[in-house]
């Protein structure tokens, strides 16, 4: 009886099966974003959001599910990525270019998994489970930023697309994201990089908090 078909994944875990279902509207595949390209459901997507069925975290038992699929990469993974980075840094120097490497993507994160409103809901009516989740995805950013301090990226950008006022209160940004973007700043700052931030909108009422962070 719905208008749009619906699309279901399931990542099969050791603590049980996670699972979302999206509809699949018409607008799935378009020319205005040639990467979004077939019928499937990738784990993190911007088009997953506003087309949630059921999101990927509704429950504590499902940020457990999650954390398996955070897990870290293989070495031969990093290994891979690692060679890679080298290439593309050893270009850049000849470009006279500055290499920059995209790790962290916290709230956005949080967005891509609940849904819009399901995540502002849980932070404030749930705070311990959304601190919960924020913190597997914490642990998560922080390899990826660990990973690009083994490589010569210049500058390492996080994403903050969705941490922004329009969807957040000043007061949970200082509660939920603030220490977090802390703690990853000073992570790249004693790997002697730049530190980079990407917000959007909505970042007027936190100009004075994204000064405490120290970014670049």
């Amino acid at each position: 009886g719905d208008k749009n078909p619906c699309m279901v994944k399931e990542y099969d875990t050791p603590a049980g099966v996670l699972r979302r279902e999206v509809y699949l509207t018409d607008d799935w595949n378009t020319s205005d974003w040639p990467g979004h390209a077939g019928n499937q459901i990738r784990l993190f997507d911007d088009y997953n959001t506003p087309r949630y069925r059921k999101p990927a975290i509704e429950t504590e038992d499902d940020i457990e599910k999650l954390r398996y699929l955070l897990r870290p990469v293989s070495k031969e993974v990093t290994q891979s990525f690692h060679e890679q980075a080298l290439s593309v840094a050893k270009r850049a120097r000849e470009f006279g270019v500055m290499l920059v490497g995209n790790g962290a993507v916290g709230g956005d994160a949080v967005s891509w998994l609940c849904g819009t409103t399901g995540a502002i809901t849980m932070a404030v009516d749930r705070p311990d489970m959304f601190s919960e989740l924020m913190a597997v995805i914490h642990e998560w950013d922080m390899r990826d930023i660990q990973t690009l301090l083994d490589t010569p990226v210049d500058l390492i950008m996080r994403r903050g697309y969705y941490e922004g006022t329009s969807m957040w209160s000043p007061d949970i940004f200082n509660q939920f994201f603030l220490p977090l973007l802390k703690e990853q700043v000073d992570l790249a700052h004693q790997g002697d990089r730049l530190v980079g931030y990407t917000m959007s909108v909505g970042y007027m009422p936190l100009l004075g908090s994204l000064a405490q962070v120290g970014y670049d």
